[in-house]
């Protein structure tokens, strides 16, 4: 062996092979100076350390791989599939991961067979129930449905997407089809601005929304695109953000120092966040553009206290007026009587406000000012009248009639503010009017720079898992982007085969994967209850043999105390029959428990192999990525 181990040459790449083909399609450097890759055979890592060249032509010479680069060349239909490994400790338990492969490629001005016909319709019925937010379980019967429809379309006919596998469709396939888009598109950018929100979700955890605006090349124009979504644990520190930011940067690939500036609202956290993210930069050479936090949020809490304040709980009132009539049919249409008999053209709805919303709080208060009149007459005159019952020691009854007894509230409302109602036009149905342009002109002087979070998009927050969160924000995003809206715009279909059968090609193997596992475990259980069976028949027959010692015992001490030996010999023969039997017996108790033991280890093996295979999803996308890779470079 020599004592200088030949290194991988990187100039061995601009080689060709006897068919004069670039061995560059497939030739790869390995995770070590003396070894190489076989990207077309997924091969480990070669040596080459002892024979340098001579290893890579004895490797394109092997038949297999000649066929796989024949079948490459001819750019034949797109397949995938799925290298087995054994993971379990017994061979019955063993299933695949299903690392998805490339095993041909795919050719551009080739038309679509029918089965991508089919897989390009469940992709755009992806795209529509990740745009509109649609229930996965709505998809379960679509088939049948689809097929009675479109009777003679043979697409619909093979058309199969159940809940299960638009999941995986969304989760593996267009979600990182979606985010590896966005990722180029912002790596093209000279700078970007990250906005993040950290809020309570339904799982009663706290979730991570972050968002990218940046000057997109693709669309010449500034966009805000979804980045992802991060489930956290226990307390959010500045720290752990810190961390997290940093952490997907560097996952993704995007340069800190392209960072210009954070997007955030007022806590102290995000303060200190801003701090952090600061210093990371500046130790790169960078630094962050600070111009302050959000003036919405400002505003918003100058108002709030305002309100307080003053001391007039108007916001108290509109909400107990909205919740009185919100529940009750019956009370609608009393107080709907009581209306038409003063004025029928009014309008007799009830606004909701909301605290978050003050924005809208002028439009409700002069809904309720033009509706005065008729309040007073329904709860100061109707109901003490009519209804006793039910306003005795009702509360919010007892508040509201105090606000409409006095006249305070009604004649100090500042509703004149010529502010409070151009405020008004932040709320889209507000800018109908003609004069909105003349409203908002006013508010962007007296308030600059005003911002708006409404990209920070709170109804997204749901009981899905982190991976199905993300996924679809990234497709509904991408939807939106590079379709304008249409899901059949919205991407290139040809890399969105290739994204979806690796998708499929995961969800069928862990589908048979757990389809082994609970059989497994079904054949476990049996075979458990036979040995427990057998525990049992075991344990009565123990009793007989402990009966038989015991009568053979009284049998003895009776015959020796009466001096009948004749009876000694019978009860030595059973004491004797019951010792053999009860050996026997205990014997096989130990036997049945060693096989219980076995049979044990062997569930607790299969449920550690299952609790594996969520730990195992990571490097299949990863291994989808370099599979799109591949394709792009090609």
């Amino acid at each position: 062996m020599p004592r200088n181990l030949t290194k991988f040459n990187t100039d061995w790449l601009h080689r060709v092979d006897s068919n004069n083909d670039s061995v560059n399609i497939w030739l790869k450097k390995g995770s070590t100076p003396t070894t190489c890759k076989c990207s077309l055979c997924q091969t480990g890592d070669l040596s080459c350390g002892n024979q340098g060249w001579k290893a890579i032509e004895q490797h394109m010479n092997i038949n297999k791989h000649k066929e796989i680069l024949r079948q490459w060349k001819q750019n034949a239909k797109f397949r995938v599939l799925n290298q087995a490994r054994s993971d379990s400790a017994d061979s019955s338990t063993s299933t695949s991961t299903g690392i998805p492969i490339l095993d041909a490629n795919t050719n551009k001005n080739k038309p679509l067979t029918l089965d991508d016909q089919v897989t390009k319709a469940e992709i755009l019925w992806s795209l529509k129930v990740a745009q509109k937010g649609l229930s996965y379980n709505l998809c379960n019967e679509l088939n049948e449905l689809f097929s009675s429809m479109f009777p003679d379309s043979s697409i619909a006919g093979n058309f199969s997407i159940q809940a299960d596998k638009m999941s995986y469709v969304i989760s593996h396939g267009l979600g990182p089809y979606f985010k590896k888009k966005l990722i180029e598109d912002v790596k093209k950018a000279d700078k970007f601005v990250l906005i993040f929100d950290e809020q309570m979700n339904n799982q009663n955890k706290k979730q991570l929304d972050m968002l990218l605006r940046y000057w997109s090349n693709e669309k010449q124009c500034v966009v805000n695109r979804f980045y992802k979504s991060i489930i956290l644990l226990g307390h959010a520190y500045a720290k752990t953000i810190r961390d997290i930011i940093i952490e997907s940067f560097a996952t993704d690939g995007l340069n800190l120092n392209k960072l210009l500036m954070l997007g955030r609202d007022n806590p102290n956290i995000n303060i200190s966040l801003e701090n952090l993210i600061d210093v990371e930069m500046k130790k790169q050479g960078g630094c962050l553009l600070t111009i302050g936090s959000c003036n919405i949020h400002i505003i918003h809490n100058a108002f709030k206290n305002g309100i307080l304040s003053s001391k007039w709980y108007v916001d108290s009132f509109c909400l107990d007026l909205y919740s009185w009539f919100k529940c009750s049919p019956a009370r609608q249409e009393d107080y709907k009587n009581v209306s038409e008999d003063i004025d029928s053209v009014m309008e007799k709805a009830i606004l909701y406000f909301s605290i978050t919303r003050w924005v809208l709080l002028g439009k409700v208060i002069d809904r309720i000012l033009n509706q005065w009149d008729i309040l007073c007459d329904y709860f100061l005159c109707f109901l003490p009248e009519k209804q006793p019952v039910q306003i005795r020691e009702n509360k919010r009854y007892e508040s509201i009639k105090l606000v409409l007894s006095s006249n305070f509230s009604k004649k100090n409302l500042p509703l004149n503010n010529m502010l409070l109602r151009d405020l008004q036009v932040l709320d889209y149905l507000s800018r109908t009017d003609r004069s909105s342009g003349d409203r908002i002109i006013r508010v962007a002087r007296n308030i600059p720079n005003l911002l708006d979070d409404r990209e920070i998009d709170k109804e997204n927050r749901s009981l899905l898992s982190e991976s199905s969160i993300n996924s679809l924000r990234l497709v509904y995003d991408g939807v939106k982007l590079f379709g304008s809206g249409s899901a059949h715009k919205s991407c290139n279909y040809r890399e969105s085969l290739i994204a979806a059968k690796l998708a499929v090609a995961i969800h069928n193997n862990n589908k048979n994967n757990n389809k082994i596992i609970h059989n497994d475990k079904q054949q476990h259980l049996e075979e458990e209850k036979v040995l427990l069976d057998k525990q049992k028949t075991l344990a009565h027959q123990m009793k007989e043999a402990e009966y038989l010692i015991d009568e053979g015992t009284n049998r003895l001490e009776g015959a020796l105390k009466n001096g009948a030996f004749s009876e000694v010999h019978a009860a030595k023969l059973l004491i004797d029959g019951g010792r053999e039997k009860l050996t026997s017996i205990n014997e096989q108790q130990q036997q049945l428990t060693n096989e219980l033991d076995k049979l044990r280890l062997k569930r607790k093996n299969a449920l550690l192999h299952e609790q594996s295979i969520n730990k195992k999803l990571k490097p299949i996308q990863q291994n989808q990525h370099n599979i799109m890779n591949l394709i792009d470079s090609t």
